[in-house]
């Protein structure tokens, strides 16, 4: 409907525009000469010109000039004429209206040309911000699929390779490859040759492949489904741009995700350093005392007593705990990093957790004064994990404070969590060590004369995380450390008779 209307529009305005000059001529013919006419009508064919194609123009021309003849110029009502001389102005009429006409269509064309690399340009930065946003290349690859979709009106894929150089296969909607035009894209990111629709390279196919790469390997391919018309003019150099643009981008992902996983195995290989240190360490002390040990026993001597060897014996009992405490804590530790700890959970009270750890802390714990505050708190947890965390969490704290000074537990439900506590009175901590100290083979400020290899208080977090709580160190009031636990109690605990619990 549109079209049609412009198309009377073209049609019409030329013959008004004749007819109003020609009408204005009859009207006013006393006051104006055969020069004014021409100039009148010169006018309407330079208006036509700048506003219209040329056929317009030269309707408009043709009918200027014949009017002019047919009414203005003698013998009147006649094409006749009986000067040359207005063969001469005839020709220059149409001359202008064609000069004029090329002029200004020139003039339309470079202003075109000037919206349309404006709206470029604008696209481009559009991209730019899009791909500012940073991300890895799957982030980049769907941001960037919704936006051209959108911008170019297009269906578009982003196809990316795998580590072996395979385009991953990827759909959307209104953009689906079949099995030969998957090979030409395979081909167009190996080649780094555009390819497809618009394109000299298998020019048949239904989409536009664009290769993405750097100087050094490709990076994928941009798929668009452009119809036959879309190509035109400067809108390839658009989509090359964008392709180049997208190149860069991915090329920067792909070297960020490098560079990260490059320090992350500097960091894994430092640190494996650091735990080969230490375990190393701890290990030759307790084995040093086991191998003297059992070579006096081995050579006992004449001198040697029952008694001697007895505290021999308990030697390397003791020391063999230790070894086994490391092993143990190196193990729990790489289960809990490698994900293969599964937390079985069962409604325990507290206090019989802490009673169960107090048990088997009873040799470490010797004549120390342990103050129990337990309210009658029943928590869904695992009972081995989580005993296990209360006996790194005792050791900790025997090592870390002086002979004989009390600890305290407590426990306490509000809120829809349990709250453990178990304080010392030892050296405390030194301010920013708080989340530290749960950090694997961090020993802390005092630990210089403290045996361990700094598993403890790790395993005690990973244990703790997998239950969905949290745990968290503090300067206790008067002195001392506090490790804080929190635990979800979700669900409603099992009822449990009343003589069950005394």
């Amino acid at each position: 409907m549109k079209a049609a209307t412009k198309s009377r529009l073209l049609a019409t305005t030329p013959i008004l525009g004749v007819v109003l000059i020609t009408c204005c001529g009859y009207l006013v013919e006393d006051w104006l000469q055969l020069a004014d006419y021409v100039v009148l009508f010169m006018c309407c064919i330079t208006v036509v010109a700048t506003r219209f194609e040329r056929g317009p123009t030269l309707v408009t021309a043709v009918l200027s000039v014949a009017c002019l003849d047919f009414f203005f110029i003698t013998p009147r009502y006649s094409f006749s004429v009986d000067d040359v001389r207005y063969v001469g102005t005839f020709g220059m009429m149409l001359g202008v209206g064609w000069v004029v006409n090329n002029l200004a269509q020139r003039n339309r064309a470079q202003v075109r040309e000037a919206d349309e690399r404006e709206r470029h340009t604008a696209s481009l930065y559009r991209l730019g911000d899009i791909l500012g946003e940073g991300g890895d290349a799957a982030a980049l690859q769907t941001r960037v699929e919704g936006y051209l979709r959108t911008e170019l009106g297009l269906p578009v894929l982003v196809l990316l390779p795998d580590a072996s150089g395979t385009l991953k296969p990827r759909t959307a909607e209104g953009a689906v490859l079949n099995a030969d035009e998957f090979g030409v894209a395979q081909w167009s990111m190996e080649n780094r040759v555009a390819s497809g629709a618009g394109t000299a390279t298998l020019p048949g196919s239904r989409a536009l492949f664009l290769p993405m790469g750097s100087l050094e390997h490709p990076v994928g391919v941009l798929a668009l489904f452009p119809p036959p018309s879309f190509l035109a003019g400067m809108r390839r150099d658009l989509l090359e741009a964008m392709a180049s643009q997208l190149s860069l981008a991915l090329e920067r992902a792909r070297l960020a995700g490098e560079r990260a996983e490059a320090r992350i195995r500097a960091e894994q290989e430092n640190l494996r350093s650091i735990l080969l240190s230490t375990i190393s360490h701890d290990l030759r002390t307790p084995l040093g005392t086991i191998t003297g040990a059992s070579s006096t026993l081995l050579d006992p001597g004449p001198e040697a007593t029952l008694e001697d060897q007895r505290m021999l014996i308990q030697s390397i009992h003791q020391e063999s705990q230790r070894l086994e405490k490391l092993v143990n804590n190196l193990l729990n530790l790489t289960r809990l990093e490698t994900g293969q700890v599964q937390v079985k959970k069962e409604w325990v009270p507290m206090e019989e957790i802490v009673g169960s750890a107090l048990n088997r802390m009873e040799t470490q714990l010797g004549d120390r004064r342990v103050v129990l505050r337990l309210q009658e708190t029943w928590v869904p947890l695992d009972p081995v994990l989580m005993e296990q965390v209360l006996i790194n969490l005792l050791d900790n704290a025997v090592k870390f404070s002086p002979s004989g000074s009390p600890l305290e537990i407590g426990s306490r439900a509000e809120r829809g969590v349990a709250i453990l506590t178990i304080t010392d009175r030892g050296l405390g901590l030194t301010p920013g060590e708080e989340e530290r100290i749960f950090e694997k083979l961090y020993r802390g400020s005092h630990s210089a004369s403290a045996p361990g290899a700094g598993l403890g208080l790790a395993i005690c977090r990973g244990i703790i995380q997998a239950h969905g709580g949290t745990i968290r160190a503090e300067s206790a009031s008067g002195g001392g450390a506090r490790v804080i636990i929190t635990l979800p109690i979700e669900g409603t605990p099992p009822d449990v008779p009343a003589e069950a619990l005394t």
